[in-house]
């Protein structure tokens, strides 16, 4: 299941205070079966229209994975912290008795994955790459910093080849 990256724009709005779960609190509603029983959730997020990265929810492991084709950045991890508070306040609003978030979250584990990710070479392809190694993921491959490179995305015409699909989803 893939987020539309608007959700992280309706969930962190710094002009407004920062995080805020009633702006996005009925997205989970749209995931079959519940936001917390899918197999793989992805939530690409677009930092100042400058950056693509991605976090991928994996519920039956309770685990959150922050993927950036950059590489690792410090800066990152809040988006890991503030991807759990959202799954919290989701467990939350569906329990009549929930536990507190410091004794839920001990449950969860979130890690950075940039070291595992793909590296694009240029300042441009992080959208690309996002694509592609959500992509890889949803298919269950194994995915480390070598399953491609910048190299294979020229060499095989990868944005032209999403541009095609894209397209194509828009005539069905």
């Amino acid at each position: 299941r893939f987020i539309s990256s608007r959700f992280w724009s309706c969930l962190l709005q710094p002009s407004s205070g920062g995080y805020c779960y009633n702006r996005v609190r009925t997205w989970g509603q749209n995931v079959q079966g519940g936001l917390l029983n899918a197999e793989n959730v992805f939530f690409p997020l677009n930092i100042d229209n400058r950056h693509w990265l991605f976090l991928r929810l994996r519920p039956a492991s309770k685990s959150i994975e922050l993927w950036d084709s950059m590489g690792p950045n410090p800066g990152n991890q809040s988006y890991l912290r503030h991807l759990l508070q959202y799954l919290y306040d989701e467990y939350r609003s569906t329990n009549l008795s929930p536990t507190d978030f410091s004794t839920w979250a001990q449950g969860w584990t979130t890690e950075d994955r940039s070291m595992d990710c793909p590296r694009q070479d240029n300042a441009y392809d992080c959208g690309v790459f996002s694509v592609v190694t959500m992509a890889l993921l949803a298919q269950g491959v194994r995915v480390t910093a070598r399953s491609y490179t910048q190299m294979d995305v020229y060499r095989l015409k990868t944005r032209r080849r999403l541009a095609f699909l894209a397209l194509s989803a828009g005539r069905g």
